[in-house]
């Protein structure tokens, strides 16, 4: 049996409370295959940092591995 190999879509998302960082405040987060399709650039959605959630806004899409 051959398995075609999963493209992960990857989210570049500037979340707030990252100013000043050495990437600018955007982190790139793996998007759960329920939501592509979902989401647009420019939306602002809730990401994981430091274990809680915080405000991002996804800047863009990319299927290139971080």
């Amino acid at each position: 049996m051959h398995v075609m190999p999963v493209n992960t879509l990857y989210a570049e998302v500037a979340v707030d409370g990252m100013t000043g960082a050495a990437n600018n405040g955007v982190l790139t987060y793996a998007v759960p295959s329920s939501l592509e399709g979902e989401l647009g650039e420019r939306e602002l959605v809730w990401a994981p940092l430091r274990n809680k959630l915080t405000l991002g806004l996804v800047m863009r899409f990319s299927s290139d591995q971080p």
